[in-house]
């Protein structure tokens, strides 16, 4: 799974930018859920690319 850094860097700034204008949030306030949201992204790719590493072999066991 190819990752586009310049895709994943729109996307976090406009989620920062709906934090900041439609929350009352302070900047260091919103920094933590978006570092989640960064993390479960990574969390997510990894899980996608080890499960399409062992899925054909976990077929071949049943």
């Amino acid at each position: 799974m190819v990752v586009d850094l310049n895709d994943v860097s729109r996307t976090l700034l406009k989620a920062a930018e709906q934090l900041w204008t439609n929350t009352a949030l302070r900047p260091d306030q919103y920094a933590e859920p978006v570092l989640a949201l960064i993390a479960l992204r990574q969390m997510a790719a990894k899980f996608e690319a080890v499960h399409a590493e062992l899925a054909p072999k976990s077929k071949a066991l049943i």
